[in-house]
């Protein structure tokens, strides 16, 4: 069964009967139980990012003590959601300046989620030693360099901008 991330709590997702090929209805009385193979199942919304797939074993047993089962996939979908504009940008930046970024190449750093609220962060800086060079504005994706740069020490240095949800900040996407 293959169920979005989406589907509010509550929902049915399937259905499993049992069926018993005596004749009387006295003989069709079944008790059923779940039980648990893989993954705690847990009562909140489902996050692709926390479990990909729920595996259920349905047993049923009736008024005799005969027992079926069958196992249950659930496959968690991925809704498209949270993703960068671009994945991969450029910036000059001159030597000796402190401030804003002012031009990032293809585009300036921009994440969508419909009209979600999001977060930015810088995630990873390499060399690690001119992570204290540089913040982000956590509302607004722009980033300002906080010390100054010799091209000497410093003529590459990569970035991972990471994006999360201000609503669930297990929902995120990352742009170099």
């Amino acid at each position: 069964v293959n169920v979005s991330e989406e589907k509010p709590v509550n929902t049915l997702v399937t259905q499993v009967k049992a069926f018993d090929a005596n004749v009387s209805s006295h003989y069709n009385t079944f008790k059923y139980s779940i039980e648990q193979i893989l993954r705690h199942i847990s009562l909140e919304q489902l996050n692709y990012t926390v479990s990909k797939q729920y595996n259920l074993t349905v047993k049923a047993k009736d008024t005799f003590g005969k027992i079926g089962e069958t196992t249950v996939v659930i496959k968690v979908w991925e809704t498209p959601g949270l993703h960068f504009e671009h994945d991969l940008h450029n910036a000059m930046i001159p030597e000796n300046e402190v401030g804003r970024f002012q031009s990032i190449h293809p585009a300036p750093i921009k994440a969508f989620d419909g009209d979600q609220e999001i977060i930015y962060s810088i995630s990873k800086v390499s060399p690690e030693e001119f992570w204290g060079n540089f913040a982000i504005e956590k509302e607004t994706e722009v980033i300002n360099v906080k010390k100054e740069l010799k091209r000497e020490k410093a003529s590459l240095i990569n970035m991972a901008i990471m994006a999360s949800l201000k609503n669930d900040s297990m929902k995120t996407a990352v742009a170099t």
